[in-house]
């Protein structure tokens, strides 16, 4: 699933392998945005697993409040695809197009929010 992830993440922005980065000691986690890709299960609202995968993408930021000096990332950006099928199957052909199908509408919504930028995004990639 990472070679795919990798395959789109790099088809829109550059990619950076921070595990050579954290080996090396030069990872620093800054004031950032962070893109997370999440892929589980759904449970009822009684905790039972239901048929379904649930596969996440969201963008957090690094925000300040100016009164308190305290910094807060909040979520800013979310999109959720569901696949049919519990999460114990093998990912799926179902699961890579959900993933594709979301990393394009961020794309989509990164451009339009960045019209004037030229610049691609940079994905540190952490596993």
């Amino acid at each position: 699933m990472g070679a795919l992830i990798d395959k789109e993440l790099a088809s829109v922005g550059t990619l950076v392998n921070t595990k050579e980065m954290v080996e090396q000691g030069l990872m620093m986690i800054g004031s950032t945005n962070h893109l997370f890709l999440h892929v589980g299960e759904v449970l009822d609202t009684e905790g039972n697993r239901l048929p379904l995968t649930r596969i996440n993408l969201s963008l957090e930021t690094s925000v300040q409040l100016y009164e308190t000096k305290l910094e807060t990332r909040p979520r800013v950006w979310s999109i959720n695809a569901f696949v049919a099928g519990p999460f114990e199957e093998k990912l799926n052909e179902k699961v890579i197009s959900a993933v594709q199908k979301l990393i394009k509408e961020f794309t989509e919504n990164y451009s339009f929010a960045n019209k004037e930028s030229r610049k691609k995004p940079s994905f540190y990639c952490m596993y």
